[in-house]
C-alpha cells in the first residue's frame, strides 16, 4: 500500500495549519489532526477487500468556494457538519 502525494504531505506538516487548494478554486485551512490505516471492512480474502490510509484533518477556515461545480466536498463543509474555530 503506498501513500499518495496529498497524504505525504499532510504527514510532513502534521499539526501546521496548511492550506489546501483544489482546481475548482476551493480553497481550505486547517492541520492534520491524526493518521490510521484502515480498510473497507471485507474480509482479507475477499477478492473486493482493501487497505487504505487515512486522516483527521481539521478545517479551521473556508477561505474560497470553488467558482465551478461545488461538488459534495464543498457541500459538506458548507452543511456545517464541522466546528470551525
Amino acid at each position: 500500500m503506498e501513500a499518495d502525494s496529498l497524504f505525504k504531505t499532510l504527514i510532513e506538516h502534521e499539526g501546521v495549519e496548511i492550506i489546501i487548494e483544489w482546481n475548482s478554486g476551493l480553497r481550505i485551512a486547517g492541520k492534520t489532526v491524526t493518521f490510521f490505516e484502515s480498510d473497507n471492512g471485507l474480509d482479507e480474502d475477499d477478492p473486493e477487500y482493501a487497505e487504505y490510509y487515512a486522516t483527521v484533518f481539521q478545517v479551521i477556515n473556508i477561505l474560497s468556494h470553488p467558482s465551478t461545480n461545488e461538488g459534495s466536498m464543498c457541500n459538506w463543509l458548507k452543511q456545517e457538519k464541522c466546528n470551525f474555530s
